[in-house]
């Protein structure tokens, strides 16, 4: 392994595993992609909201279509990082809605 391929994270390594071409804002895109899929995972299994875990599911699944997807242009990749930022902002208020001081 490159000096360079260990400063990559994980993310990073993951995207280039499957997409070898990328690079710059594109790799910064999906790399993006990735950590909001991760993320969306991790509150799909931890709240107890109807609404938070529908918006999860919705970021996580949009993300995991996008993350490895080839030929997209970066305003496509661009765009669905802010429509993934914020689905999970909507599911941490819908969870933070769901609270005993709170209820949804």
């Amino acid at each position: 392994m490159t000096a360079h391929a260990t400063a990559l994270s994980i993310e990073a390594r993951s995207v280039l595993h499957y997409l070898p071409t990328s690079a710059g804002a594109d790799l910064d895109l999906r790399v993006r992609l990735h950590k909001a899929r991760d993320m969306a995972a991790a509150l799909r299994g931890r709240s107890q909201s109807v609404l938070a875990n529908w918006l999860a599911c919705q970021c996580h699944e949009l993300a995991g279509e996008m993350v490895f997807a080839g030929g997209l242009r970066e305003e496509q990749l661009n765009l669905a990082v802010q429509l993934c930022r914020s689905l999970i902002r909507a599911a941490l208020a819908a969870d933070s809605l769901n609270s005993d001081e709170f209820p949804l």
